[in-house]
This record gives C-alpha cells, structure tokens and sequence, in this order.
C-alpha cells in the first residue's frame, strides 16, 4: 500500500511541471546590466492530481517563499522522486551545480537515513522533502521542519502533507474534496497503517490545526 495513493509504490506517477517559456522584449535583450533574478513563487503550482494521485507538495504557501519542492521516497542508499511543484533552481546563479545537488538529494535523501510517514506497506521507506531556493538545496526530514518550511496551515493541501507526515495517507484525490475549513484549521479525512502482519488500515477524522497540530 502506498503512503500517497491506494496504488502500489511502483506505480505512482512522477508530474513533472511544465512551464512555458519567456521570451525577453527586445529592450530586456539590448542590455543586461540591469537584469535582475526571477523571483520566488509566493505558492507553488503544479499539478493538484495526477491519476488518482493526490500532489501533496501542491499549492502549498511556504513561510519562507522557494521556487520548487519536491516529496522523495526512498531509502537512505537510494530514491526517486513522486511529486513535486514550482520551478526547480528557479534562481539559481549556478544552475548546472544546484541541479547536482538536487539529483543528489533525490538518490541519498540527508545521507543520515531520516525522513518521515515510514510505512510503505508490505515494505518500508522514507519520505522527504526536498526545497530548493535561489539555487540553496534543503532536504527535510522530520515533521517540525515540515511545519516550520509551511509556516501558519492555510491551504487544504498543507494540512493534507502535515498529516501525511504525521504518518496518514489518503486513498485518491477526493481527499481535497471533503477537507474542510474550520475555525481553528482544516478538518479531514485520512487513513494509517496500523498493522503490518495482516495489513489492518484504520480511517480517522483528523483536525489540523494551524500550527500544525494534529488531532483525532
């Protein structure tokens, strides 16, 4: 059982983001003196489903603003990444180099063997995030720096990652759907593996708060 779709890890897509291309005016291409570097994207975009597959790096407004996240499932010695959103090395002055570093990212995770919603039924993994700004690569692997990366939990899709990385996952896209705004946070849906040998999955009601506090 997959931690993001009710498919089978092997078959979860890879979205890739597509962005159209920017010609410069003819007044941008007669001089670069003043060329200044893109900036970052206040929310990320991409896509929100692909096949049945929730994009859980989707839509998020990070604290810090970044120009690309990535999720990465793996294990320490390899991985490969299942979602992600946002323009990579956006503004990146050495893109060959920040693209290096995030194909590293993606195969070693942080090298230490952390990550976070372990369960990949009948196996194991890890799951991380990978971020990238102006060029800088960050991998995160826990749940706080999870929250510290969203900052305040104003989207559905923010709430639906922190309960993925509190160990939840969600059986299709729907999930969006039935999560809904409260006063204190976002109230939805998720499901967790609580048994490996037989595989028992529970469904439970959760509230995401906006600190990213997760209640049953």
């Amino acid at each position: 059982m997959s931690p993001v779709a009710a498919s089978a890890p092997d078959a979860l897509p890879n979205p890739k983001t597509s962005v159209a291309p920017v010609t410069p005016s003819s007044a941008e291409a007669s001089s670069s003196a003043n060329i200044t570097p893109p900036q970052l994207e206040p929310e990320l975009v991409g896509a929100a489903c692909v096949e049945n597959a929730p994009n859980l790096v989707f839509g998020l407004s990070p604290a810090t603003p970044a120009d690309w996240v990535g999720m990465r499932r793996g294990h320490p010695e390899h991985g490969s990444l299942i979602a992600e959103a946002g323009r990579r090395c956006l503004g990146a002055t050495d893109m060959q180099r920040c693209e290096r570093d995030v194909a590293n990212a993606i195969a070693h995770g942080s090298g230490d063997g952390d990550g976070f919603n372990m369960q990949c039924a009948p196996s194991s993994c890890i799951h991380d995030l990978i971020v990238t700004r102006a060029g800088q690569v960050e991998v995160i692997t826990t749940l706080p720096k999870v929250i510290e990366l969203l900052g305040p939990i104003d989207t559905a899709h923010e709430a639906m990652l922190v309960a993925f990385a509190s160990g939840y996952f969600f059986h299709s896209c729907d999930a969006e759907k039935t999560t809904v705004k409260t006063k204190v946070g976002f109230r939805l849906e998720a499901s967790r593996v609580t048994s490996l040998c037989p595989i028992i999955v529970e469904n439970d009601l959760l509230q995401i708060t906006e600190r990213g506090r997760s209640r049953s």
